[in-house]
């Protein structure tokens, strides 16, 4: 703490109140807001946005101009864009950070670009590791939807909304919504829907033929009474997994992002996280 006090970046604001036993009073600390400001870039298919922002979320510079992206350019533009509004503000002393947000399908955490129609973009950009390089400063780059539902969560501009939804295109979201689609069927047509799944021309039996290596057998699982009431968990299973992926999704919203970025700086294991701060959450969930 005294280094971070030391560098400017939390200032010390008031004594609160002694305990009840007495000693010595707290002393409240704040984030220095002016320490230092943000860069985020969103990326268009014919202009860019740029804005800079204070550490309380507060825009201190914003523009917007005309520019066609092209891959070849990609990388340059945005070098360009970072440092020609890092000069309008003053230069990079105080720059923290530079964030880019734009179309298509990206790996924040690998900084991979895996496909992007703004860019024209079918196969895999590097971006991180290009980009390294040039910008003396650390950055990241997301999906705009995704950064500007970030947005409203971070600085609580959601707050006054009933629902706040998030939509990303992706192998695990495809899985996810697959899980969910059954609370929008009605019980006749998943029962329709998994009969014809399980009956002897349908695709399970196809492919225990392919697995056992009889195409001419015929297994028609719901029609065995050793087999029926395995295709009927199973749609069973599938029919209310997705009620109860919500209740713990909503749950897990209830866990406290800085308590766990705390605890991993006072070096506490993703085990123990787990075990002391998500599932006491969660307990009351697993009950019912």
């Amino acid at each position: 703490m005294n280094r971070l006090l030391d560098l400017g970046l939390v200032t010390e604001m008031s004594e609160g109140q002694a305990g009840p036993s007495g000693g010595r009073r707290p002393i409240q600390l704040s984030i220095n807001k002016d320490y230092g400001y943000i860069i985020g870039i969103e990326m268009q298919v014919e202009a860019y946005s740029v804005v800079a922002v204070n550490l309380a979320g507060e825009i201190l510079r914003f523009k917007k101009e005309p520019k066609a992206i092209t891959p070849e350019t990609f990388i340059d533009d945005v070098v360009f864009i970072a440092r020609s509004f890092a000069a309008e503000m003053g230069g990079e002393e105080k720059l923290i950070g530079v964030g880019i947000g734009m179309g298509g399908v990206i790996d924040s955490d690998r900084g991979i670009i895996h496909y992007s129609i703004p860019l024209h973009l079918s196969a895999p950009l590097h971006f991180s590791d290009t980009i390294a390089q040039r910008l003396n400063t650390p950055f990241m780059i997301g999906n705009d939807a995704n950064c500007c539902a970030w947005g409203e969560l971070a600085f609580h501009r959601a707050d006054g909304l009933k629902n706040l939804y998030r939509g990303m295109v992706g192998a695990k979201n495809f899985f996810q919504s697959m899980v969910f689609l059954p609370q929008f069927l009605s019980t006749i047509v998943i029962g329709i829907l998994w009969k014809r799944m399980f009956q002897a021309d349908g695709p399970v039996s196809r492919l225990i033929q392919i697995i056992s290596g009889n195409p001419n057998a015929q297994f028609d699982l719901m029609l065995r009474a050793d087999t029926v009431m395995y295709p009927i968990g199973f749609a069973l299973i599938w029919m209310y997994t997705g009620f109860y992926m919500v209740i713990f999704l909503a749950n897990l919203q209830k866990v406290d992002t800085e308590m766990i970025e705390a605890a991993q700086i006072d070096g506490a294991s993703e085990f123990q996280i787990f075990i002391r701060m998500i599932v006491p959450v969660l307990s009351g969930t697993v009950l019912v």
